[in-house]
C-alpha cells in the first residue's frame, strides 16, 4: 500500500466579550438584570433568558430607555455565551440605537464590541472588523484603556481566523502592551495565548512554547481554569505536531477534564478531537474513532459547524485507514467503508464551505486527496491536493503546505512523472527544513520532528536516484542524517544554575534525581534472570515517565530562557567540501535505510561511496533490496555471533560483507581507509569483523566511524578550532573504582573468560537472551508509559531531599534491589601499563575514582581513559553510563557518570576512551544514529572516541588497550593504532574470535 501523509488538527480560538453594560436603570429593571446574571453564574441559562426578557418588558413599561438598552445588551452577551450568535446579533442591534439615542457612549462602545464578537462567531469577518473598529475608536476617545486592549484583542482574533497572521500579531502585541501597562494579568494571559497560537500556526514552535508557558503561569496565577485548559490544548497540539503524542495526550487529558468541570461544550468538543488525533497518530484507531464520534455528536448538538467539519474529516480518515489496513479484497464491507469515508469527506467540505472555514476546507480536501491516492484515482487526488495547497498558502499554514506538496510529489511519482514529482518534493523538504530550524533548541522536539519527516526525505532521495541525480540525492541524505546531533554540537554551553531561579534549579535537581534512581532500579530488576516480567515492565514505564518529565522541563527552559542555547546554524556539507579534505587513500561509505514508500514497496539499503580522485569527488550510489528479511534481523543475527565467545561467525560475517561492502568492493579496491557512516541498526554492526575470501575487513582497511559525512567533517574541524580550549595536561586514567556496598563478591581471576568480565552486573543475561533484542529499541524517548501530566507524583512531594546526598542510590539501595558488582583489578593493571607510557599521567583508582573529582578535572586533559563497569540503558539511552567509586555519605554525586552528564561537562579532550562494556551502544532513531555515549561525546565536541559494542573480556581488553596506547605513542593515528592493537590481540591463540579483538570502534574523522 502506498503511504501518504495524514494531517488534521483543530486549534480553536475564542474571543472575549464585554460583560454587563454600565447603566442608570430603574431599580426594578436593575434587579431583574441582576437576577439574570446570578442565573447565568449558576448555569441556569433559560432562567437567565427569562429574566432578561422580563427586564426588557419592565423597562418599556417604565419608559426606562437606559434599562431597556442594558437588558438587550446583556441578553446578547448571554446568547453569545450560549453559542447563539444570530440571536445575540438581534439583541445587540436593539441595544445599539438606544445607547446612541440617550448619549451613553460607553454603552455604545461595549455593544459595538460584542456585536463584533457575534459577527466573528457567525464567520462574518469583514462585518466583525468594521464593528470592532467603531468600538475601538469610541474607547480610545473615552480613554477606556482596558476596553481598548480588549477590542484590539478582538480585532486580532478576526485576523487570526482569516489567517492574516502578521496583521493579527500586530494587534495582539498592541493589546499585550496595554494589558501589561494596566497590570491586567488575565488580559495579558489571554493575549499571550493568542500570540502562541499565531507562532504555532506559522511554524515558530519554540517561540510558541515559550509564550504558552508564560500564558499558562498567568492563567494559573489568576485561577482562570478555562484559559488554563485552552492553553494546555495549544501545547498539546504543538507537541503532537512535533511528533511527541504521549506528551500531547497528557496535556489534552488535562484540558478535557478542566472543560468538563466548567461545562464548556465547544471546548470539550475540541479536546475530544485532539485526543482522537493523538490516538490516531499512535495507531490506536478504534480509540480514535470513539473520540471522534463523541466529538461529532457534541458538535451537532451544539450546532458548532467548524467542529462538526473537523469531526467528519477525522472520522473519514479513520474509516480510510481501517479499510486499507485490511486485506485488499473487493468485499462488500470494504467497498461500503470506502464509500462511507468519501461521503464523510464531502459532507465536511460542504460544511466548511458554508461556514467559510478555509483551513477546515483545506484539511478536508487534503484528506480526500489522500483517500483518492490510496485508491489509485490519481487525477482526483491531484485536484484535491492542488486546491488544499492553495488554501494552505493563503492561510499561511506551512505544515499543511508541506504535506500537500509531499502528497503531490507522491502522486506524480506514482504516475511516472518523476521530474514534476521531484520539484514538489524539493519544495516540501525546503519547508520541512525551515520548520525544523524554527524549533530552535527543543532537542527532543527536533528529534521527533525529523523522525516523522524521515519518510519524506527518503522518498525524495529514492526519486532523485531514479533520475540519476546522485549529487542532489547525497545532499538530501546529509539533511536526513544526524541533524539534531549537529544542532546540539553547535550550541554553546551555558551554566544552567546561573540562569535559573532557586525554585527551578531545585526542580531540575529533583527531576534528575528521580530519573537517575528510576534508571538504576530498572537496570537492577532487569539484571535478575528470575525477575517477574511485569515488574520489569513497570520499571521500564517508570523510567520512560521520568525521562519525559525531564525532557519536557528542559524544553520549557529552552523556550523560556533563550540564553541557555546559542545556535550557530551548522549546514550539511557538500561534495566539494569533502573532496577538499578527504585523503586520496580513503573512501567514505554513507548508509541510509529506505523503508517502503510511495516509490518502493520494499525496503532498500542505500550506500553512497565517495572518494577523492585528483581533488574531485567521485560519487556512486548503490541500492540493495532487503527482501523479506529486515535489516534489524540481519544485524542482530550477525552481532550475536560476534558478541558471544566461540559462536560460529563466518557464515554470518560473509553474508553481511556481501550486503554492506559487496556493492562497492571494486570501488574501494586500492584504498587504505574507510570512513563508515552507519544508519539505523547498522550502528550495532562491527564492520571490522565482516569477512570475505580476503579475510576480515580490519585486515584490509583502517576503519573509522561517524554518524554522517557532515559530522565527520565537524569532528575533523574541531581539532583546529581557533577558540577551542587547549588542555594543559596529557592523560587522565580512571580504573578499578572502589564500589563499596556494591562489592559483594570478590574478583575471580580463574573464572572462564567466556563469561566476560566487565558487565555492570554479574549474572546478567547474555546478549543472546537479553531483555531487549537488537531488533527493538528505536522507539523515541517520549514513547510508552503514562503521559507527562497524568499520574505522576507531584514535584514538590514524596521524594527524598537531594541535600541528604545520593549514597542510597549506589550503595545500600542498589545492593538491596539486586545490583552485584565485582572489582576490576585487571583494569588497574591496564591503566598502570598505559601510565608508564605517559610519565605525567594522572591515575585515579579505588576510592580516588570519585565522580565529583573526575568532573572537576576532566576538562584539563588531552586524553581521557575510563576503565570500569559500563552499562547501556535502552529505555533512556542518555542515562547509559559508567560506574565510579562509591561516594561518601555527604556527597552530592551518585557515583555514576551518565551520557547526559558528559554532554554537560566543559570537556576539551582530543580523545575519550571508555574501556568498558557496551559504551558504543545506543538506541537507533531513523537518520539520527545511535543515541547514547557516542551521541553524548560527539555533542561534547570530542574529535575521537574509542568505545565498545558489547560486553567485553577483561583480559583481552587490557591487552588491546595497552597495545593501543603504545601505537598511539609511536605516532599512529587513533584509527590506525586501534587497528594495529586489534590485530595484535587476534594473534593470541586464546583471542582469535571477534568477541575478543573487535568490540572497540573508533568514532572520528580522517
Amino acid at each position: 500500500m502506498r503511504k501518504y501523509l495524514v494531517i488534521g488538527f483543530l486549534l480553536m480560538v475564542s474571543m472575549r466579550i464585554t460583560g454587563q453594560a454600565q447603566t442608570r436603570a430603574h431599580p426594578e429593571v436593575d434587579a431583574l438584570i441582576r437576577k439574570a446574571l446570578e442565573a447565568r453564574q449558576q448555569d441556569r441559562w433559560q432562567d437567565a433568558l427569562s429574566y432578561y426578557q422580563q427586564a426588557v418588558e419592565r423597562a418599556r413599561t417604565l419608559n426606562d430607555r437606559a434599562g431597556e438598552a442594558s437588558a438587550w445588551h446583556n441578553l446578547g452577551v448571554a446568547q453569545i455565551l450560549m453559542s447563539r450568535p444570530q440571536d445575540a446579533l438581534n439583541s445587540l442591534e436593539r441595544a445599539l440605537p438606544i445607547w446612541r439615542e440617550i448619549g451613553n457612549r460607553m454603552g455604545e462602545a461595549n455593544t459595538l464590541h460584542n456585536l463584533g464578537t457575534a459577527y466573528a462567531n457567525l464567520g462574518r469577518a469583514r462585518e466583525a472588523l468594521n464593528t470592532y473598529q467603531q468600538a475601538l475608536q469610541l474607547r480610545q476617545q473615552l480613554g477606556h484603556q482596558a476596553g481598548v486592549a480588549l477590542t484590539l484583542q478582538g480585532i486580532g482574533s478576526v485576523y487570526y481566523a482569516l489567517r492574516e497572521l502578521p496583521t493579527a500579531q500586530r494587534y495582539f502585541e498592541q493589546a499585550l502592551a496595554l494589558y501589561r501597562e494596566l497590570g491586567n494579568k488575565q488580559g495579558e494571559a489571554e493575549t499571550l495565548r493568542y500570540l502562541g497560537n499565531i507562532l504555532y500556526v506559522s511554524g515558530q514552535w519554540q517561540k510558541a512554547l515559550a509564550v504558552y508557558e508564560n500564558a499558562l503561569a498567568l492563567f494559573r496565577e489568576t485561577n482562570d481554569s478555562e484559559g488554563e485548559a485552552t492553553t494546555l490544548a495549544g501545547m498539546g497540539a504543538l507537541f503532537l505536531d512535533m511528533g511527541q503524542p504521549e506528551l500531547a495526550l497528557g496535556y489534552y487529558q488535562q484540558t478535557l477534564e478542566l472543560h468538563q468541570k466548567g461545562g464548556k461544550r465547544r471546548e470539550v468538543i475540541a479536546a475530544q478531537l485532539g485526543i482522537g488525533h493523538i490516538y490516531a497518530t499512535m495507531g490506536e484507531m478504534e480509540q480514535a474513532k470513539k473520540a471522534y464520534e463523541q466529538a461529532l455528536a457534541l458538535s451537532r448538538e451544539a450546532n458548532d459547524k467548524r467542529a462538526e467539519a473537523a469531526a467528519l474529516i477525522a472520522l473519514a480518515t479513520v474509516e480510510t485507514r481501517l479499510q486499507t489496513s485490511r486485506p485488499a479484497q473487493a468485499s462488500e464491507g470494504t467497498v461500503e467503508g470506502v464509500s462511507r469515508a468519501e461521503s464523510l469527506y464531502r459532507q465536511a467540505i460542504l460544511v466548511t464551505q458554508a461556514t467559510g472555514d478555509q483551513l477546515g476546507q483545506a484539511n478536508a480536501l487534503q484528506q480526500l486527496g489522500t483517500h483518492y491516492a490510496i485508491l489509485n484515482r490519481a487525477e482526483e487526488a491531484i485536484r484535491c491536493f492542488e486546491k488544499s495547497l492553495a488554501l494552505y498558502r493563503e492561510a499561511g499554514d506551512r505544515r499543511g503546505e508541506m504535506i500537500a506538496l509531499s502528497n503531490l510529489g507522491a502522486v506524480y511519482a506514482a504516475r511516472g512523472e518523476k521530474t514534476k514529482a521531484a520539484d514538489y518534493y524539493q519544495q516540501a523538504v525546503n519547508l520541512a527544513e525551515a520548520m525544523r530550524e524554527a524549533l530552535g533548541s527543543l532537542a527532543e522536539g527536533k528529534l521527533a520532528f525529523q523522525e516523522n519527516r524521515h519518510a519524506l526525505y527518503a522518498r525524495y532521495i529514492s526519486l532523485l536516484l531514479s533520475l540519476n541525480r546522485l549529487e542532489e540525492a547525497f545532499a538530501v541524505a546529509q539533511k536526513a542524517k544526524a541533524r539534531a546531533l549537529t544542532d546540539l554540537m553547535s550550541e554553546g554551553r551555558v551554566n544552567l544554575a546561573s540562569h535559573l531561579p532557586p525554585e527551578e534549579r531545585e526542580q531540575e535537581r529533583l527531576l534528575r534525581y528521580r530519573l537517575d534512581r528510576a534508571t538504576q532500579s530498572f537496570l537492577a530488576v532487569r539484571a535478575d534472570p528470575d525477575a517477574d516480567p511485569a515488574l520489569v515492565a513497570q520499571w521500564r514505564e517508570t523510567v520512560q515517565q521520568a525521562e519525559r518529565e525531564w525532557q519536557a522541563f528542559m524544553d520549557s527552559l529552552s523556550a523560556r530562557y533563550p540564553a541557555l542555547t546559542r545556535q550557530q546554524g551548522i549546514r550539511p556539507v557538500t561534495l566539494e567540501q569533502i573532496a577538499q579534505s578527504l585523503p586520496s587513500d580513503a573512501a567514505l561509505l554513507e548508509y541510509l535505510l529506505l523503508q517502503p514508500s510511495a516509490q518502493a514497496e520494499k525496503s532498500y539499503l542505500l550506500l553512497f561511496c565517495l572518494t577523492n580522485e585528483g581533488g574531485k569527488p567521485r560519487l556512486s550510489a548503490h541500492l540493495t533490496p532487503l527482501g523479506d528479511k529486515p535489516l534489524a534481523e540481519r544485524t542482530e543475527s550477525f552481532v550475536l555471533t560476534c558478541a558471544v565467545p566461540n559462536a560460529p561467525y563466518k557464515e554470518e560475517a560473509r553474508a553481511m560483507y556481501r550486503l554492506l561492502i559487496g556493492p562497492v568492493e571494486a570501488r574501494i579496491a586500492g584504498k587504505k581507509r574507510l570512513i563508515i557512516c552507519p544508519d539505523s541498526t547498522l550502528w550495532d554492526v562491527p564492520f571490522q569483523a565482516l569477512w570475505s575470501d580476503k579475510g576480515f575487513l580490519l585486515e584490509q582497511y583502517e576503519l573509522t566511524y561517524a554518524p554522517s559525512a557532515t559530522v565527520a567533517m565537524l569532528l575533523r574541524e574541531l581539532r583546529s578550532v581557533p577558540n577551542r580550549p587547549r588542555p594543559t595536561r596529557e592523560l587522565l586514567l580512571v580504573a578499578n573504582p572502589q564500589f563499596g556496598m556494591l562489592t559483594l563478591a570478590s574478583a575471580n581471576e580463574n573464572r572462564p573468560l567466556t563469561a566476560g568480565s566487565r558487565p555492570l552486573t554479574t549474572g546478567a543475561r547474555p546478549l543472546t537472551t537479553g531483555s531487549r533484542p537488537l531488533t527493538t529499541g528505536a522507539r523515541p524517548l517520549t514513547t510508552g508509559a503514562r503521559p507527562l501530566t497524568t499520574g505522576a507524583r507531584p514535584l514538590t512531594t514524596g521524594a527524598r531531599p537531594l541535600t541528604t546526598g545520593a549514597r542510597d542510590i549506589t550503595g545500600e539501595y542498589l545492593a538491596e534491589v539486586g545490583i552485584r558488582v565485582t572489582p576490576l583489578p585487571g583494569t588497574e593493571r591496564e591503566a598502570q601499563q598505559i601510565a608508564a607510557l605517559f610519565p605525567e599521567a594522572t591515575l585515579l583508582t579505588k576510592a580516588e575514582a570519585q565522580e565529583a573529582t573526575l568532573k572537576s578535572i576532566m576538562g584539563q586533559y588531552r586524553y581521557l581513559h575510563l576503565a570500569t563497569h559500563g552499562y547501556f540503558s535502552d529505555v533512556a539511552p542518555l542515562q547509559s553510563g559508567v560506574l565510579l567509586a562509591e561516594p561518601p555519605a555527604d556527597a552530592s554525586e551518585d557515583g555514576i557518570l551518565t551520557a547526559r552528564e558528559l554532554m554537560e561537562l566543559p570537556l576539551s579532550a582530543e580523545m575519550v576512551v571508555l574501556s568498558a562494556c557496551e559504551s558504543a551502544r545506543g538506541r537507533a532513531r531513523p537518520g539520527e544514529g545511535a543515541i547514547g555515549m557516542v551521541w553524548a561525546l560527539t555533542v561534547s565536541g570530542i574529535p575521537t572516541q574509542v568505545l565498545s559494542q558489547w560486553k567485553v573480556s577483561d583480559e583481552s581488553t587490557a591487552l588491546l588497550m595497552t597495545r593501543y596506547y603504545q601505537e598511539l605513542k609511536a605516532g599512529r593515528s587513533p584509527a590506525s593504532a586501534l587497528r594495529e592493537a586489534a590485530l595484535a590481540v587476534k594473534q593470541d591463540t586464546r583471542f582469535q574470535h571477534p568477541y575478543y579483538w573487535s568490540p572497540f570502534i573508533c568514532i572520528s574523522s580522517w
